[in-house]
């Protein structure tokens, strides 16, 4: 789903607040910091003990006894097979930007497999430093040798020019190893543990998406001859803060969707300082056993605070005709309160499919219900329906288990939330209603 940002981010005053400035200065640090660590080391570690450039650590397997034709085909394996994932990605949610390293690890590798084969001819000596390039100011012993062999002053050139791209391939390969190994290890060790299985459809593409490119990064790293300094992490850190800025700079200029929530500088999930005020929150929730639902919902302010909670009794015939009436729930009580900016969060990813998007596929027993919150939706154009995974759901959650453990019904106080289910102070109901 496409998550809108509630308030314009192409107006100037979305910008000047001191929350952007102090984020600004978050990502800005690490930035500045990498870009120091490469500037001072980068340089040094590129050159061998004898001042020459080795640049044929990109195509030459660790091991002498492996031909480079195998490490060429492992990541022409590895291109095939995730061009192939990203074709069923783009087939099904629609065109997105990727950028995999393997592409150009192909091309520098069969490169380096034709070196290798037109090489026979030289010295062992040569094969063994493989190929150097001098440094672009001077000369030394071992890079003049290599030059004295090239007969042609397009050749030299052509050696520069691959030297560029080997670069290039070095600083993808350290952001991708980076980005690939941090995310993948969130999403197995942290997010799929914690997440709600329920109604989340864990299909190939998902796995794929989490777990080949890992795959296939270790078997490279286990193959080549690649060096991994500690400060190269630094490749990684810029480029997530240069993507960071990216798209703030594009969200300033026009108005669109934002990838990830935690960008949008007016959201919830933006650190330090609450959504814009003015707007409230509804977290919905159920519990579903024997035909017997029990849902609730939770009310907070544009703090952050809880302002009320309330739970219901439902008989129902399956989960997601529970979490519907749930919605439905909330969408009565806020039409009562006649609230007219309110975001509704459910961790039902089906339930809010089916309103937000077409419900023509929607389960027959929950469809009289989605009619229902899409009849109040009109009359309210204002309101927002949003997923929520379990993990930024949680309050809403547990308040469904004690109702169903207690058999609780009915609206409940600020002071009157179990402790084990809250730990939030709230304000009076009466707030909703300025």
């Amino acid at each position: 789903m496409q998550l809108l940002a509630i308030v314009d981010p192409t107006k100037l005053s979305y910008w000047l607040n001191w929350s952007v400035f102090l984020c600004a200065l978050w990502v800005l640090t690490p930035v500045v910091v990498a870009s120091y660590l490469i500037w001072k080391y980068e340089h040094s570690d590129n050159l061998d003990s004898g001042g020459t450039a080795n640049y044929s650590i990109s195509w030459k397997p660790c091991l002498k006894q492996i031909h480079p034709v195998f490490l060429m085909v492992f990541r022409v394996f590895a291109f095939c097979l995730l061009l192939t994932a990203v074709s069923f990605d783009i087939a099904i949610y629609g065109l997105e930007l990727f950028y995999y390293y393997t592409h150009l690890g192909s091309l520098l590798s069969m490169y380096g497999c034709f070196y290798h084969l037109k090489s026979k001819c030289n010295s062992s000596e040569d094969m063994e430093q493989g190929l150097y390039v001098p440094l672009a100011h001077g000369e030394n012993e071992n890079g003049a040798k290599f030059l004295e062999k090239l007969d042609q002053t397009g050749k030299s050139h052509a050696l520069l020019t691959f030297g560029f791209w080997n670069n290039l391939f070095h600083v993808l390969f350290q952001m991708t190893a980076g980005a690939v190994t941090i995310t993948d290890f969130i999403y197995w060790s942290v997010i799929f543990p914690f997440i709600a299985l329920r109604d989340y459809e864990m299909n190939f593409l998902t796995v794929v998406t989490h777990s080949i490119n890992a795959v296939l990064l270790l078997g490279d790293t286990a193959l080549n001859s690649l060096q991994f300094p500690w400060f190269r992490i630094s490749y990684f850190i810029m480029f997530t803060g240069i993507y960071v800025i990216f798209q703030w700079v594009v969200h300033a200029a026009v108005h669109i969707w934002w990838p990830y929530p935690f960008l949008d500088l007016s959201a919830a999930l933006a650190p330090v300082w609450p959504p814009s005020q003015g707007w409230i929150k509804i977290n919905v929730d159920s519990t579903f056993k024997d035909g017997l639902a029990f849902t609730d919902l939770v009310i907070r302010d544009h703090n952050g605070s809880i302002l009320l909670a309330a739970t219901q009794k439902f008989s129902c015939l399956d989960p997601v005709t529970a979490e519907g009436l749930a919605i439905l729930e909330a969408c009565k009580l806020i039409d009562l309160l006649k609230s007219k900016s309110v975001i509704v969060e459910s961790d039902c990813l089906n339930a809010i499919t089916f309103i937000t998007e077409d419900a023509f596929n929607c389960f027959w027993s929950v469809l009289p219900i989605i009619e229902k919150i899409k009849t109040f939706w009109k009359f309210w154009p204002n309101w927002i329906f949003k997923f929520a995974h379990r993990s930024c759901n949680s309050s809403a959650h547990y308040l469904a288990k004690w109702a169903e453990n207690c058999n609780s019904v009915g609206i409940l106080s600020v002071n009157s939330i179990p402790n084990t289910v809250f730990c939030d102070q709230g304000f009076p109901l009466v707030a909703l209603l300025d």
